[in-house]
């Protein structure tokens, strides 16, 4: 009994350090793709980068935001794998080329993107938050999405 007790506090450890390094979680029925948990201040402006797989577009989901209902700008760069040498390769929803989209708490995101296509292996998120509207956001995202999310626009 002790020895099945003493396994099932390890397990338990294992799981709670692999979820606090941000161990990439898995969509089961939607996508084949990893999701990564982010936390984005206002000083910060690019979210690390990720292995960009395909010509896809990104995904992102803000779960969290200090003022839910405030517009956050998004563009989709393509960098290497430090996240330096940033190109914007933001689309619109009509495929052309614009410095950033929009989206806002609580809804699901594709981005339309020509990272891939640029030749880039890696993929950030850039954000501009307004600093009179709060100082942070929180959510998932991922670089590449097969789901057909409503696409952000500008």
């Amino acid at each position: 009994m002790k020895k099945a007790s003493r396994f099932l506090v390890m397990g338990l450890i294992v799981i709670m350090l692999a979820s606090a390094f941000g161990v990439p979680t898995h969509a089961a029925n939607v996508d084949d793709y990893p999701f990564y948990n982010f936390t984005m201040y206002i000083w910060q402006r690019f979210l690390n980068p990720r292995v960009k797989e395909d010509d896809s577009r990104c995904y992102l989901y803000i779960t969290e935001a200090t003022h839910p209902s405030r517009i956050i700008h998004i563009s989709a760069n393509g960098c290497n794998v430090n996240g330096e040498n940033r190109e914007n390769c933001t689309w619109n929803a009509q495929g052309v080329s614009v410095s950033s989209v929009k989206v806002w708490y609580g809804q699901d995101f594709s981005i339309r993107n020509e990272i891939y296509e640029n030749g880039y292996t890696y993929c950030t998120l850039g954000f501009r938050i307004d600093p009179f509207q709060g100082n942070e956001i929180s959510g998932v995202w991922s670089p590449d999405t097969a789901y057909p999310h409503q696409i952000a626009t500008d």
